[in-house]
């Protein structure tokens, strides 16, 4: 890449409030952010992904939440008294305790590595309603990721995705970022690809918000008359899908579920309204998602081909969509909203010196699903296996956003050196086709 259209690597300064990152009084507040996975970021007003983020995000190519203002703890150290827990109802505490309990009871299994088990709970009880709403949004978009649908998009044409990234890469041609889809005569493979995903997952998005804000509302206050809060999310999401019909769908789903027997929310249980909160998003999810099954098929038997060569990535993406299968009978709101069991990966913040990172490990449930598949337990191979799903999925975030070059792992003095081969690659290819982000690209540090 030229000089022109490079910058050298800088880190983006930081805003926040210091309980975001449960800063200690006696620590330094972090004054930038390094992130390499900028789809979880906030858009700037450039319109960029570069933003610090602040909302709760899932991924879909990872099955994992990341709920900015949220840690995770070991169950192990959760006591009954536990002052994190207080964002629970208050009756359903010794509830989850013994559940803890017996999930420490039940998890040690054939892998003895495998024991750990955490929660997620709110870093500050200032953030209680925020880690509240986006744990109920963010968990009702996990339980609609196990339709059919969306594990046939994840196995036939997102996987596949990462295996013709390798391809671009190793080619050595240019790539313009953001990379953008396109179905013409002049367009690439890879733009080919990244099209059909396009077209395969864009009919979900404001599906899959209006059914996660029916049941977050349905979970928090009951159908009721609508809160000024409710119109407040009603109206973000409506500029967010404009002209997309986001409100009328919504408003229509909503008066259709206020005449079921459940409807009548008090909210004053989680425990014993979130089976009905399942019912809902399986209700819905089947009615949405289960007639574009078969166009789906239709769509991919004409777009994907066979594999020229084994790329273990690939298989290794497959291998997360089939995990998700493996547990699709668990996802439950009353599990997921507790336990890490069936994420695939930790994804959260952490601070180093003056620099806050975002970082992405792979769960005790990923790694027996990747042991079964890999017929190992050697623990250095399973790190390695999970190494390589975090380092695809976070280039491809970054050249679908134009905002990068960086690696997952790097901190600061501190290099795995094992994927500088393919940023370097990815740098001397990668173009920035738009001037006023060209801040964006930048020089892997590692690499200087």
């Amino acid at each position: 890449m030229s000089e022109e259209t490079s910058d050298a690597f800088e880190v983006i300064p930081l805003t926040y409030s210091s309980p975001l990152l449960e800063t200690r009084s006696s620590d330094p507040e972090p004054e930038h952010f390094y992130n390499a996975f900028p789809e979880f970021n906030d858009r700037a007003p450039d319109g960029s992904l570069s933003a610090f983020p602040r909302r709760g995000k899932y991924s879909l190519a990872l099955d994992s939440m990341f709920i900015p203002f949220t840690k995770w703890v070991p169950v192990r150290e959760i006591k009954p008294d536990e002052p994190s827990l207080s964002r629970l109802p208050e009756e359903a505490r010794d509830y989850y305790f013994q559940t803890f309990q017996e999930m420490l009871r039940k998890r040690p299994g054939p892998y003895k590595w495998a024991n750990s088990l955490n929660i997620w709970l709110p870093k500050n009880q200032q953030y209680l309603e925020l880690c509240t709403y986006y744990g109920y949004f963010e968990t009702a978009h996990k339980l609609l990721a196990v339709t059919p649908y969306k594990i046939s998009l994840r196995y036939f044409l997102l996987a596949p995705f990462y295996r013709e990234l390798l391809f671009a890469i190793d080619s050595r041609k240019k790539i313009s970022v953001p990379l953008r889809s396109d179905t013409s005569t002049r367009a690439t493979k890879l733009q080919r690809h990244l099209a059909a995903l396009h077209k395969a997952f864009k009919p979900t998005q404001v599906t899959d918000e209006v059914i996660s804000l029916l049941v977050t509302i349905y979970l928090t206050t009951g159908f009721k008359e609508i809160s000024p809060q409710e119109k407040l999310w009603i109206d973000q999401h409506e500029a967010e899908f404009r002209h997309q019909g986001f409100t009328n769908l919504y408003l229509q789903l909503r008066d259709m579920e206020k005449t079921m027997p459940y409807a009548e929310n008090d909210a004053s249980s989680f425990m014993d309204y979130a089976p009905y909160a399942d019912i809902m998003i399986r209700v819905l999810g089947d009615f949405f998602y289960k007639s574009m099954v078969q166009k789906q098929e239709r769509l991919l038997a004409r777009l994907v081909r066979p594999a020229r060569q084994y790329r273990i990535c690939e298989t290794m993406y497959q291998l997360l969509a089939l995990h998700t299968v493996n547990n699709k009978n668990e996802y439950k709101f009353s599990n997921i909203i507790l336990s890490n069991d069936l994420e695939s990966f930790h994804i959260g913040l952490a601070s180093v010196n003056n620099i806050v990172y975002l970082n992405a490990n792979p769960t005790s449930g990923l790694f027996d699903t990747l042991s079964k598949w890999l017929k190992t337990e050697d623990k250095d191979i399973l790190f390695e296996a999970s190494d390589e799903i975090v380092f695809m999925e976070a280039m491809r975030q970054q050249i679908c956003t134009g905002v990068g070059l960086r690696c997952p792992f790097w901190r600061e003095s501190e290099c795995c050196i094992r994927f500088s081969y393919y940023l370097q690659n990815i740098y001397n290819i990668t173009q920035p086709y738009k001037p006023e982000w060209k801040k964006y690209w930048q020089k892997p540090p590692c690499l200087e």
